[in-house]
């Protein structure tokens, strides 16, 4: 995150007890970025492999795949079929204009679901004007686990 906004946001976090901050992603049951989409994508991949739902669709997209070849060679006809991700075969491309200036995501770590957002940009680039939006970003999350609390009697997105 920009600004070292990751790190005043754990520190807040974790010095408030308002969630468990771990730096191990096999622990993580919600991943904080800045930034969703198809590099957010490919790097929750990388480290935490397909959900459920991505491997049925590539498992889906192989039988596909080989009943397309199948039929293929049946007709005797050419039929190819190319199937592509938004990647075009490729790593995700960033771009300065999808980077996240002051909005911060709570991503479920096994749904890829976003749990929560909260848009909180710092005025400035300086630490102090970080840290105040670091420090604003926890008590809106403080105030949304309370209010989730309230309604439902559970404390916290996980439980």
């Amino acid at each position: 995150m920009r600004s070292g906004f990751d790190q005043y946001l754990a520190s807040h976090l974790a010095s408030r007890k308002v969630l468990e901050v771990v730096t191990d992603p096999a622990l993580a049951d919600a991943v904080i970025s800045e930034t969703v989409g198809a590099s957010f994508e490919a790097k929750m991949r990388d480290l935490y492999g397909d959900t459920d739902k991505e491997k049925a669709e590539k498992q889906a997209a192989e039988e596909a795949k080989a009943k397309a070849k199948a039929e293929e060679k049946e007709d005797g006809e050419k039929a190819s079929v190319e199937l592509r991700g938004d990647t075009a075969g490729g790593e995700p491309m960033i771009s300065s204009f999808s980077r996240g200036r002051g909005t911060v995501f709570f991503v479920d770590v096994k749904t890829r679901s976003v749990l929560w957002s909260v848009y909180m940009p710092p005025k400035s680039p300086g630490a102090e004007h970080v840290e105040e939006s670091a420090r604003r970003t926890v008590a809106a999350i403080q105030a949304e686990l309370r209010r989730k609390s309230a309604k439902s009697g559970v404390s916290g997105w996980f439980k």
